[in-house]
């Protein structure tokens, strides 16, 4: 049995939930026993496959939203407002899924006995709960980093008091994950990656995409002037980001 863990796999306008779905796919037709675990509102299920909602899901972990809605709008706010309260203290807004997750996985495992755990992240918070769960029932574990966690000057974490504290725990999560994925050989090269521990997947449109391009017109061979062109940009950024470092670099 192979288990893929995977957050964002239903969110189906992100890269993330993408590239998600192609390592899903390909671990379904390489694997006979293969499970996909994600989630709906925050709580963890099984993703049966072809079913048209894509997911069972486990009723017990429903009881606290359930809760919530009958309690009214003012429980709800307080509840929220203490989740806020923790993301900012702990720096990481994944906190009550990596908790949810630990006790789906802790009932999920002994019957389903996974020979190997993959999880993509981000979030990368439950990348701890992984590593927890799976020394304690020596399972081995792989990890798939889409962006980078501590090192990422765009993260959350980035001048946090906690930041050399969770860099510390990162390099023991990568240091006793079985095999480290990344999206970029710069991710690889933050860890100090041996080729035998860590390899690349790049996010690559898939070829029925990539098919639809027009063909490439014909290069006008015009003379290139150094202090007058045009840059175009063609892709997503980040919140808060923009093209000022390139200009300035170029």
């Amino acid at each position: 049995m192979i288990t893929f863990i995977s957050y964002l796999h239903n969110q189906s306008e992100l890269v993330a939930s993408i590239r998600s779905k192609r390592f899903a796919n390909l671990l379904r037709i390489n694997f006979e026993k293969f499970d996909l675990i994600s989630q709906s509102n925050g709580i963890p299920f099984i993703v049966e496959p072809g079913s048209t909602d894509e997911h069972t899901i486990n009723r017990e972990f429903r009881t606290f939203n359930s809760q919530l809605e009958r309690e009214g709008s003012l429980a709800l706010k307080t509840i929220l407002l203490l989740r806020k309260i923790v993301d900012i203290v702990i720096g990481e807004w994944s906190w009550l899924w990596s908790i949810r997750l630990v006790f789906f996985l802790n009932e999920y495992v002994p019957k389903r006995q996974p020979r190997l755990i993959i999880i993509t992240g981000g979030p990368f918070l439950p990348f701890l709960a992984v590593l927890l769960l799976c020394s304690f029932r020596k399972i081995p574990y792989v990890l798939d980093y889409r962006d980078s966690f501590t090192s990422n000057p765009n993260s959350t974490w980035y001048q946090k008091p906690a930041l050399l504290v969770w860099s510390l725990i990162e390099l023991l999560i990568v240091k006793k994950a079985a095999l480290l994925i990344t999206a970029s050989q710069a991710i690889a090269d933050s860890f100090r990656c041996t080729s035998a521990k860590c390899i690349v997947i790049y996010n690559f449109p898939s070829r029925n995409y990539a098919a639809t391009f027009p063909a490439p017109r014909q290069k006008n061979h015009t003379t290139f002037n150094e202090h007058n062109f045009n840059l175009i940009y063609a892709g997503s950024m980040f919140r808060g980001n923009n093209l000022s470092p390139l200009c300035k670099a170029l």
